[in-house]
């Protein structure tokens, strides 16, 4: 993800199952991620993992 680095603003970005083979402790800095990305961009999330999705909240759009 090396385009992260690059802090893209004012864009949809579409992250299909992002957790998808991390253990907890990457799933808590995915979630930092995207809590970041989300400042600037709108970020949709598709996505089972049941932390994941108890940390993001169904439906849930991060500010």
């Amino acid at each position: 993800m090396n385009w992260l680095q690059d802090a893209p603003k004012n864009q949809l970005l579409v992250l299909d199952e992002p957790s998808t083979g991390l253990h907890y402790a990457d799933i808590d800095l995915l979630y930092g991620i995207l809590e970041k990305l989300s400042t600037d961009n709108a970020v949709l999330v598709i996505e089972h993992n049941p932390y994941l999705l108890e940390k993001i909240g169904v439906g849930l759009v991060l500010n």
